[in-house]
C-alpha cells in the first residue's frame, strides 16, 4: 500500500470565542450499525498486542474492507446524517450553502444514493453544493474533513455568512458524525494580507 495515496493526515478546526453572532448551529452523532458486521477493520498497529509480538507477524498491519457491503449501506448512513443534522441544527437543506463530506464520495455518492432509492429532494438541493478535494491531496483519512473545507476556504468556495455543515461517517462501525455553522471567516486573500503586515510589523 502506498503511503502517498493512502494514510491519514493531521487536521483540526480551531474555534474561538467572539461577541458577535455565530457559532454551531447543531450537530448530530451515532452509530447506526447495530449487530451489523464492520465494513472495515484495520487490525495491526494498535494495542491489541504488545508491538514487539505484532513485528513477528506475518504482516504488521492488516486492512480488511467489505467493499460491497460499504457500498450498499453508505447511503443508508449518509441519509440518516444528513436528516439528524439538518433537524438538530433547525435548517433544512436550502438553506445549507456548502457542505463538506469525507474524501471521494462527491463524484458517485448521488448515482449510489439514486440505486438504493434514497435520492430525496434534500440531496438534490445539494447536488451543487457538495465539497471534497481527493483529487488534491489524495486519501488523508482522518484529516480528510478539515483539509477540504480548508482547501474550500481557500478557492472561494465558502465565505462570510455561508451555512456550512462538516460530515463524516466511518464504515468500520457504521458511525457518522456532523455538524452545522454559519461561516465567519474573512476571505482566505484577506487573511492572508493581515497575516503579512502583521509579520511585517
Amino acid at each position: 500500500m502506498n503511503p502517498y495515496n493512502f494514510g491519514d493526515g493531521a487536521g483540526a478546526v480551531v474555534l474561538s470565542a467572539t461577541e458577535s453572532d455565530g457559532g454551531i448551529r447543531g450537530s448530530a452523532m451515532a452509530c447506526v450499525g447495530g449487530a451489523k458486521s464492520p465494513g472495515m477493520q484495520v487490525i495491526g498497529g494498535g494495542t491489541h498486542m504488545p508491538i514487539h509480538e505484532q513485528l513477528e507477524q506475518k504482516h504488521l498491519v492488516e486492512l480488511k474492507v467489505d467493499v460491497i457491503e460499504s457500498g450498499r449501506f453508505t447511503p443508508y448512513v449518509l441519509t440518516e446524517a444528513l436528516a439528524a443534522i439538518l433537524e438538530q441544527s433547525d435548517l433544512t437543506a436550502e438553506d445549507v450553502d456548502l457542505c463538506v463530506i469525507p474524501e471521494g464520495n462527491a463524484g458517485y455518492m448521488v448515482e449510489e444514493l439514486e440505486e438504493a432509492g434514497l435520492l430525496t429532494p434534500e440531496w438534490l438541493a445539494w447536488k451543487d453544493k457538495i465539497y471534497e478535494n481527493l483529487t488534491c491531496v489524495g486519501a488523508t483519512g482522518s484529516a480528510a474533513v478539515p483539509l477540504a473545507l480548508d482547501d474550500a476556504w481557500r478557492k472561494g468556495r465558502v465565505g462570510a455568512g455561508d451555512m456550512v455543515m462538516i460530515l463524516a461517517v466511518e464504515t468500520s462501525k457504521w458511525k457518522y458524525a456532523g455538524m452545522a455553522f454559519p461561516w465567519t471567516a474573512a476571505p482566505a486573500d484577506a487573511a492572508a494580507a493581515v497575516s503579512g503586515a502583521e509579520q511585517s510589523a
